[in-house]
């Protein structure tokens, strides 16, 4: 069985979606047994095509991507139910699970009985099972993970990354997600592994640090738009999936667009059979083909509002001279609207979510340079002091040389 396949009838996924963030944590992923039906935990290490590197523990190997999957996510102690299918670690092989069907549930203790080409069966108890992540999973059509190189053109820049690299990797990958953030010592460049998306968000973060680094005074270009592309090639469902999401009533018109424009534009872009906007809600409604089609939809059509409060002192630093910083903002994250409540010493920040997850990155990140450039300002400002108290002293010297010498003329004269 593949990694991926279709969830079965009556099955569920009790856990959380999302694993914890983690600074620096081991890229965990699982290597498939097709024929024994079992995952065994790795360390992604390094991407060439579609071959995955990954240590086993026992040493590295090279694996199709077809038969990696992401590390299952945690999950809370769930109560599994007869006939359905879970993930069990047998006893001697602590660190692999294997698929299994339930047989039965009593008191605690659960008989399963395993679906791969070893056979058998074994009375467990939480937490040696838990639901079976790839049966849940959505089906993959290309790679889950890709490896990008990101390359620094400024020599200084890349010094700066070596000497601060925990600063910068605690920085990133927070909030990217990206599973591995290497600095080259040797050559100007930055490896990053992980989900297209999120190498993404991890490039333009990025940038930013570098931006400030290499000149905190320069205006730099726009950079290529840091963006993920939606899976549009993953197998279609005989089903159609179905997803709702509320919308603030003042938010409506975003999300419809001029003349329904945008709401047409998602659900080419998306290939959803229907998107349907109730005022009454508010609220939109997604019909697709497919659980990847629906969640598209609405990373293009579910706007939100966010207010950020800010210090009085940081909303200059925000704006920039001219506005700068705001439309640069703006231009990396296509946040819709941006603005500042200074009443209520406040950042309104309007767009998808998406757009207005990456303006909080990018604001936070932008706020940590504050000080430090506050801090150049007023040693610029002692310096520039100090050199005009010694420009004064060099102009009064001369001044008082002749002045002793009419004094010495004038008694001479008497």
């Amino acid at each position: 069985r593949s990694v991926g396949a279709p969830p079965l009838q009556g099955e569920s996924f009790a856990c959380s979606a999302s694993m914890p963030a983690k600074s620096q944590r081991a890229p965990v992923v699982e290597v498939v047994d097709d024929k024994a039906l079992s995952y065994t935990p790795g360390t992604l290490k390094d991407i060439r095509q579609s071959k995955y590197l990954i240590d086993l523990g026992g040493g590295d190997q090279w694996v199709d991507w077809q038969r990696v999957r992401e590390a299952a996510p945690p999950c809370t102690e769930f109560i599994p139910q007869p006939d359905s299918i879970i993930e069990v670690r047998k006893a001697g092989a602590e660190e692999v699970w294997f698929e299994a069907k339930v047989k039965s549930v009593k008191g605690g203790y659960t008989v399963a009985v395993f679906l791969g080409s070893g056979g058998g069966e074994e009375i467990v108890e939480w937490p040696h099972f838990r639901p079976a992540y790839s049966r849940v999973a959505p089906a993959r059509s290309r790679p889950p993970f890709v490896k990008q190189v990101f390359q620094l053109t400024d020599s200084r820049v890349h010094e700066w990354f070596k000497a601060n690299e925990q600063r910068v990797v605690s920085d990133v990958v927070s909030k990217s997600k990206v599973l591995a953030f290497e600095v080259d010592r040797d050559v100007h460049q930055i490896k990053l592994l992980g989900a297209e998306k999120a190498c993404a968000t991890a490039k333009m973060l990025i940038e930013l640090h570098g931006k400030h680094v290499g000149d905190m005074a320069r205006v730099h270009s726009e950079r290529e738009q840091l963006s993920a592309k939606l899976q549009h090639e993953r197998e279609r469902l005989t089903a159609s999936f179905r997803l709702e999401f509320p919308v603030d009533k003042e938010l409506i018109g975003l999300v419809v667009g001029k003349g329904g424009a945008t709401v047409r534009s998602a659900q080419k872009a998306a290939g959803v059979d229907k998107v349907e906007v109730d005022p009454d809600g508010p609220r939109v409604v997604i019909v697709g083909p497919s659980q990847e089609s629906i969640e598209a939809a609405r990373e293009l059509l579910e706007f939100v509002s966010r207010r950020v409060p800010v210090e009085q002192e940081q909303i200059g630093w925000l704006i920039g001279k001219g506005g700068r910083t705001f439309k640069e903002l703006q231009e990396k994250t296509q946040v819709t609207r941006l603005s500042i409540d200074k009443a209520a010493g406040q950042v309104v920040l309007v767009g998808t979510r998406t757009a207005v997850d990456s303006a909080l990155a990018y604001m936070d990140t932008h706020l940590q340079y504050l000080s430090e450039f506050e801090h150049e300002a007023r040693e610029s400002e002692r310096l520039r002091r100090e050199l005009r108290g010694i420009t004064l002293q060099e102009d009064d010297e001369p001044a008082a040389q002749s002045a002793r010498g009419k004094g010495r003329g004038g008694r001479g004269g008497g």
